[in-house]
């Protein structure tokens, strides 16, 4: 049984809607966001004792591991370079911190890292305007392959198109 649970991308649309299903349910949230991230998908359960909001530029991560016991690390964060975000900008998003995130999780012993990942094939071409996205997403996924934890089991969740109320 999930108590507690660290979630990034917790103001988006998928983690916004993970992080109510937990706080519904009982389970402590750790909300993962960035300081230029608009809270307004949380609106509602901002405030919620079992809700913690954490923002990814300020966090001392072996310091958040050693002061919290997560169940789960859930990593829906994820730059498109729809907003105009650098090759570099997406790498810190999608390669960088979930690689950090799946270290410190699997130094700590968490039950089970879940990662969003694209149905966009790795080999999408230069050419392409998400070809960053792809490159730094599989990134990730090709590291955790490399270095893996006994004790902490790896999901690779391919997320489709999101569509629709709610």
């Amino acid at each position: 049984m999930l108590k507690h649970v660290l979630l990034t991308g917790a103001s988006g649309f998928l983690g916004s809607h993970l992080a109510r299903a937990f706080l519904g349910e009982g389970i402590g949230v750790t909300a993962l966001v960035r300081t230029h991230s608009s809270l307004d998908r949380l609106a509602g359960i901002k405030g919620h004792p079992l809700l913690t909001v954490l923002y990814a530029e300020q966090a001392d991560w072996p310091q958040v591991f050693l002061t919290n016991t997560f169940d789960a690390v859930i990593h829906t964060a994820t730059a498109y370079g729809r907003l105009g975000e650098t090759a570099a900008e997406m790498a810190a998003v999608n390669t960088e911190l979930p690689s950090k995130l799946w270290d410190l999780a699997g130094r700590h012993a968490v039950t089970v890292f879940i990662n969003t990942d694209t149905f966009m094939p790795a080999n999408t071409s230069m050419v392409d305007r998400y070809y960053n996205y792809c490159r730094t997403k599989k990134a990730f996924l090709e590291y955790a392959k490399q270095k893996t934890y006994p004790s902490t089991k790896f999901a690779n969740l391919v997320v489709y198109h999101m569509y629709g109320p709610n």
